[in-house]
């Protein structure tokens, strides 16, 4: 039924061709199949009724089907504006205060900042890590191109203890530090399910103040540098106690690792700060809101530069819109004013509604005339972001801010269309004859607005055009998730294990299981006692690793949610056997380095911990051969055994060797014997 076609599907004339030929079947008193006979009429009833019974159940509408999708909990995706973190290119700082609503440019891609105080003006100017009492410079990281081969930034063997420091020339304006962290990823690892807690390593995070450091919160989206991402440090409401390192003058931030478990130490090629964010959109109408003093206030918007503003005061049952002559406005410069009311009225509470001159031609949608399903045509560009989307509506002198999707208690109801630009009224309530004025609308590219890591945004409104680079995509773009894609994505969850019934179930959920870095895992089922023994290879370094506490933990934690009641699952250590290798051959002329060549074929085909062989795979007598053979410095094979080196995990049948289920194959001792 989620589908928009069913290819089974019978027409009518099928219908009344398969119940004829089946006559024969039930009587052989009716030979009558002409139109003519009233057997054959009141198949042709039944047969037109199934067939339109069958239409009306396999074409139904798109909403009834996002309904049966929802009540499986799967819902659309509301479209999103790529989101990414810049910094000045050339390390200088702004010179001008960023208003909300500024753009900057990829091309012609447009990004804007949305707080109230904008670019980042902080410059990240060194790092260094200490560490038993010696100290390290870190600050190539800070190079344009980083570090490729990475930095083990706690060092080789951390134990805790080790700190790294950040030295930055000034406090930012916003109440927050961000700068981006790019890790080098050696191996492949899950990624962490939100709110949980990091089980390799500890960390704490400080400030220095006048009175020694303070710990400070940190949201970290590198989970203590095992992936790349995003750190926000928050500062402390007495920031201005923040003090600087009497040394080098600089503001400082440490991280200290309290404690660690790593099973992977992290490596960094570089990182990036201090950070602003910009969101991939362009806003042609906005609403802000203000509290007045003195009966003044000061507004600043982009939209000013090209377009007007309205002023808005809150009052019962809404908001008024105040006339011109009700205020006095003095323009600061060209994005900034100063309202004053003539009234002595004290913390008056307004709201002002920005609008560029391109959007003034419609800013008025339309009459709410309370037929059911009314759409209205917002502005001809697509597309529209839903979720920074409201419409003023008028009854009378006073004015309901509405927002898409949201009830007011007098009833009007409403969605957004923003693949067609269409506003769609459910219900109007009290609203029927009201006025419709736009209030928030911004577009936005959704897939189309995602730009590569190190893309040049430029301002236009400069003389001179001031650069940044874009340092990472912290969040993709996509347009509104359409119900194909809904569907699609409705089935891959079905196809997903959620509990453990097969041994194929219990190694795909292994293998996602957050945080960790598995490389390969085997699990063997025993019927005869209800039971699974799993083997994990972790990634790792180390050639032969074997399984940590902290794997074990991990993996029993996550399994006993997903297991059956009656199943009972044990972790095993995997177990590597040596194979050792005995070779006579002849060798080719002009070959001084065949042995060598030999030794590499070897060790690829039997380190079961790099190459392709998973637990228990079967080592081929004849595979080894013929791999040997067809190296170009060898002649003639005169002799080859294999054997395993020590007892146990194997078997041997015949010249092939058997692992154990849960043994994997290294290379042992060589022995190559070579003539002309």
């Amino acid at each position: 039924m989620l589908r928009s076609k069913n290819p089974d599907e019978k027409t009518y004339e099928q219908y009344i061709a398969e119940a004829i030929a089946r006559i024969p079947l039930y009587s052989n008193e009716w030979t009558n199949y002409n139109p003519s006979d009233p057997g054959i009429t009141m198949l042709e009833n039944l047969s037109a009724f199934a067939a339109l019974q069958q239409s009306m159940i396999s074409e139904v509408s798109d909403d009834v089907k996002c309904q049966l999708l929802k009540l499986a909990g799967f819902v659309p995706e509301t479209g999103m504006p790529s989101e990414i973190y810049i910094h000045k290119l050339d390390g200088k700082k702004w010179n001008r205060i960023i208003v909300p609503g500024e753009k900057l440019y990829a091309q012609d891609i447009c990004f804007e900042f949305s707080g109230e105080s904008g670019m980042t003006d902080t410059n990240l100017v060194s790092i260094c890590r200490t560490a038993d009492g010696k100290t390290e410079d870190l600050s190539e990281l800070l190079e344009p191109y980083g570090v490729p081969q990475g930095v083990e930034v706690y060092g080789d063997h951390p134990v805790g203890g080790e700190e790294i420091h950040f030295y930055f020339d000034e406090l930012p304006l916003e109440n927050e530090l961000v700068f981006f962290v790019k890790i080098k990823e050696r191996f492949e690892r899950n990624p962490f399910r939100k709110g949980d807690k990091n089980p390799f390593a500890e960390q704490k995070w400080f400030l220095r103040m006048e009175d020694g450091r303070k710990e400070v919160s940190v949201e970290d989206g590198t989970w203590q540098f095992l992936s790349s991402g995003i750190i926000r440090v928050l500062l402390p409401e007495d920031r201005d106690k923040i003090s600087v390192n009497s040394e080098n003058g600089m503001y400082e931030l440490i991280v200290r690792l309290e404690s660690c478990a790593y099973d992977l130490v992290p490596e960094l090629m570089e990182i990036r700060g201090m950070l602003s964010r910009v969101a991939q959109k362009e806003t042609f109408s906005a609403i802000c809101f203000y509290e007045t003093q003195k009966n003044r206030l000061t507004i600043s918007h982009r939209l000013l530069k090209n377009g007007s503003f309205e002023l808005f005061e809150e009052q019962d049952q809404g908001y008024r819109l105040l006339g011109t002559g009700e205020y006095e406005c003095q323009r600061q410069d060209e994005m900034t004013l100063q309202i004053s009311l003539p009234s002595q009225q004290e913390n008056r509470k307004l709201m002002v509604l920005f609008f560029d001159e391109k959007v003034m031609a419609y800013r008025n949608l339309g009459i709410v005339y309370g037929y059911d399903e009314q759409e209205i045509d917002l502005p001809p560009w697509n597309r529209v972001y839903r979720r920074e989307f409201s419409v003023l509506v008028r009854k009378g002198d006073r004015y309901k801010l509405v927002p898409p999707e949201y009830s007011l208690e007098d009833g009007i109801y409403y969605k957004v269309n923003e693949k067609d630009s269409k506003l769609v009224i459910f219900d109007c309530g009290d609203y029927e004859g009201g006025e419709l004025l736009l209030g928030n609308y911004c577009i936005y590219g959704g897939d189309n607005g995602n730009v590569l890591s190190g893309t040049l945004l430029t301002d236009r409104d400069e003389g001179e055009e001031h650069q940044a680079v874009s340092c990472i995509n912290v969040l993709q773009g996509h347009y509104e998730e359409e119900l194909e894609d809904l569907r699609r994505r409705f089935a891959k969850d079905l196809r997903t294990p959620a509990t453990i019934v097969t041994r194929e179930d219990c190694e795909q959920i292994i293998r996602s299981i957050p945080g960790l870095s598995i490389h390969k895992v085997h699990a063997i089922t025993d019927a005869s006692k209800n039971e699974i023994r799993i083997v994990i290879k972790p990634y790792s370094k180390e050639a032969y690793p074997k399984l940590s506490k902290v794997y074990m933990l991990m993996v029993k934690k996550y399994l006993s949610e997903k297991r059956m009641l009656s199943t009972r699952i044990r972790i095993c250590e995997p177990k590597y056997v040596p194979i050792r290798v005995h070779v006579s051959l002849h060798m080719k002329k002009n070959y001084a380095k065949g042995r060598n060549k030999i030794e590499e074929l070897l060790n690829q085909l039997l380190d079961g911990g790099q190459s392709g062989r998973n637990f228990g795979d079967t080592i081929y007598f004849h595979e080894i051969y013929q791999a040997v053979l067809g190296l170009e410095c060898v002649d003639e094979i005169l002799s080859l055994t294999i054997a395993p080196q020590k007892a146990g995990a194997s078997l041997t049948k015949g010249q092939d060797i058997h692992l154990a289920p849960d043994a994997l194959s290294c290379p042992g001792e060589y022995l190559i014997e070579t003539g002309l």
